[in-house]
C-alpha cells in the first residue's frame, strides 16, 4: 500500500481490560505488515478494572494515547472527543471487544482510496446468539434500509472513513445513536458509503455493554426521529425554492 498512507484510529473502552493488549497486537501486526501508519487513541469511560494501566503501558511501545472521556457517557461521546484528537485524514473506529476483525482495516483503508467516503464493515456472518443477529438484522433492515435507504450494517462497530466526512456532518448522538445518524446525514450531503464483509465472532472476555432491548428502541426512537427532521427539511427547501420560482415570476 501507499507508504503515506496514515490512519487514526479511535477505540472507546469501558473495562476490557483482557482485550485492549490483543486488539492493539493484532492493529499493529496487520498494519505494520500494509506499511500503513497509523496512531490509537483510546477514550476511556473510567473503567474500574485495569484497563488504564494496561494501554498506558501500550504506550510505550505502539502509538497508542490514552485519554479519560471528559463527557457524557456512552460510546457516542466517547467517538465525538477521540475524532476530535485525530491528527489523520483517515479515521476509523473499532469496538474493544475482539468481536471485529481488525484484519479487514486494509481492505477497509483501500476502498477509501478508491473513492468511498465511508467504509462499512458489514457482518455477513455472525458467530452470535439469535437476539443479537434479530437485533443487527432489525437495525439493517428496518430503521436503516426502509426509513432511509441505507443498505449497509448501520451499527457495525468497525468503520472508516475520511476525517473531512466527520467535520462536515452536524450530529448530537444519544449514547447508542452515533453511528445511525453520522451515516443518514451524510449520506443526505451526497457522500458515499461502501462496505467490506466481514465475521463477527463472539466475545471471548469481559462483558457487553449494550442493554439490546433498550437500544434497539433508542435507535429505532432516533431513526423515526432523523426521518421526521430530513423530510422537515425537504419540505422547507421545496416551499423556498417555489417561493423564488414566484417571486421571479
Amino acid at each position: 500500500m501507499n507508504p503515506n498512507v496514515a490512519i487514526s484510529i479511535i477505540i472507546p473502552t469501558l473495562n476490557e481490560e483482557d482485550n485492549v493488549m490483543p486488539l492493539v497486537k493484532r492493529i499493529h501486526t496487520v498494519l505494520t505488515s500494509q506499511k500503513i501508519t497509523y496512531e490509537i487513541l483510546f477514550i476511556d469511560d473510567k473503567s474500574t478494572d485495569k484497563t488504564r494501566e494496561i494501554i498506558q503501558s501500550l504506550t510505550k511501545k505502539y502509538p497508542v494515547q490514552f485519554f479519560t472521556k471528559v463527557h457524557q457517557p456512552g460510546k457516542a461521546q466517547s467517538l465525538i472527543e477521540g475524532l476530535a484528537k485525530a491528527q489523520y485524514d483517515y479515521c476509523g473506529f473499532i469496538d474493544a471487544d475482539l468481536q471485529y476483525p481488525p484484519e479487514a482495516i486494509p481492505q477497509m483503508i483501500t476502498k477509501l482510496i478508491d473513492g468511498s467516503d465511508i467504509v462499512v464493515a458489514n457482518r455477513k456472518e455472525q458467530q452470535t446468539s439469535f437476539i443479537r443477529r434479530l437485533a443487527s438484522r432489525t437495525f439493517m433492515y428496518l430503521f436503516a434500509r426502509v426509513l432511509h435507504g441505507i443498505k449497509c450494517d448501520v451499527q457495525s462497530g468497525l468503520k472508516v472513513f475520511r476525517k473531512e466526512v466527520f467535520a462536515s456532518v452536524a450530529i448530537a448522538p444519544s449514547p447508542w445513536t452515533f453511528d445511525m445518524e453520522f451515516l443518514v446525514k451524510a449520506r443526505a450531503l451526497g457522500y458515499t458509503i461502501g462496505t467490506v464483509p466481514i465475521t463477527f465472532t463472539t466475545r471471548v472476555a469481559g462483558q457487553t455493554k449494550i442493554n439490546l432491548i433498550g437500544a434497539t428502541i433508542e435507535i429505532g426512537f432516533h431513526a423515526l426521529k432523523l426521518k421526521a427532521v430530513l423530510l422537515a427539511q425537504s419540505i422547507q427547501q421545496f416551499l423556498q425554492t417555489l417561493k423564488s420560482f414566484r417571486i421571479s415570476e
